[in-house]
């Protein structure tokens, strides 16, 4: 569902999943952003070595009020250097070269940029107060694995360089259900995503991709953690008093975009909102507002992704192969 999601979501399940050897994950995704999309999704994610992703997915979405069967099968080889998009009712596939992949996501990058307003400029400065990682102490057997909760939050910050006006903008909450047995699971996760992101020429956590800078912090404290995520939360909320959610408007995102980046569109919307000057300053612009402050503002973003299954057994290899008899479109 986008690269911007993709990202949200990649907090809190610490990356995609993959290992030297191999894994098969099966889990369950629920997600909302806004009125714009939603989905409810079942996805079987498996991997051998770290050049090798499987994902089969089932579901159904909706953008814009607009359902639509959202079963796919995506299949990566790295090692080939394609993507690979199965249609297995039509029995055909669509391939992607990972260079015309790496030049979409490097667009797509571009486009949110641009979009969201994210670069400093002249009038606003954004920065990120991270209440790191929470241990809160409780424990709970989710579908058999046994997990301990960890909290992290964050909170965006928008100064006007001019009037030195300063509120927040967004809070980002994930709320982590931890396995600390399934180590492998987790460096697995860890290995195929950064061979993935290395082929695509991307960095989650580098400043030249959007939200990554305000990630960043997020990503350190995660890659402190041992375990794999069982129960994941993402929350993604605007600040009080922000009754108007963003929408798209005739100047703005298509129903495609907002398909792609759901995300994106909300967070946007506040974003050029908060650049905008206002007209009474803060009654201390020198103090951030902490990330563990509770907000009652609009929820633009929820997902949580469940985890029924893990084996680290390396699956067959020709699993990872095109089925014989489908055509490329």
């Amino acid at each position: 569902f986008g690269l911007t999601l993709s990202l949200v979501v990649g907090l809190g399940s610490a990356g995609r999943v993959a290992a030297q050897t191999g894994l098969t994950v099966e889990q369950k995704t629920t997600f909302q952003a806004l009125s714009l999309t939603s989905g409810d999704l079942v996805q079987t994610i498996s991997l051998r070595g770290a050049d090798r992703e499987k994902v089969v997915t089932t579901g159904r979405m909706k953008v814009l009020f607009i359902g639509h069967d959202a079963s796919s099968t995506e299949l990566i080889r790295l090692d080939q250097g394609q993507i690979y998009q199965i249609d297995d009712k039509k029995k055909t596939y669509t391939a992607t070269s990972l260079a015309d992949q790496r030049a979409k996501v490097q667009e797509s990058q571009r486009h949110l940029e641009q979009q969201s307003g994210q670069k400093d400029g002249d009038d606003v400065r954004y920065t990120v107060v991270s209440d790191g990682v929470q241990r809160t102490g409780q424990r709970r057997t989710i579908n058999g694995f046994t997990t301990e909760e960890v909290v992290l939050k964050l909170t965006v910050i928008a100064e006007n360089t001019k009037t030195h006006e300063k509120g927040p903008v967004f809070f980002l909450t994930s709320d982590l259900w931890l396995d600390p047995s399934q180590k492998a699971a987790a460096r697995a996760n860890v290995a195929f995503s950064q061979a993935y992101a290395s082929q695509l020429g991307l960095d989650p956590r580098s400043s030249g991709n959007p939200y990554g800078r305000w990630m960043k912090d997020l990503y350190g404290e995660i890659g402190k953690l041992d375990g794999y995520p069982i129960v994941s939360t993402v929350t993604v909320t605007g600040p009080e008093g922000d009754a108007t959610s963003p929408q798209p408007t005739p100047t703005g995102p298509s129903a495609a975009e907002v398909a792609d980046n759901p995300v994106g569109a909300a967070l946007g919307g506040l974003l050029r909102r908060a650049a905008k000057p206002k007209p009474t300053p803060t009654p201390n612009p020198a103090t951030a507002p902490s990330a563990a402050a509770a907000t009652t503002g609009p929820v633009l973003f929820t997902s949580t992704t469940e985890v029924t299954s893990i084996s680290t057994t390396a699956p067959p290899a020709a699993g990872f192969e095109l089925p014989t008899g489908y055509k490329a479109k």
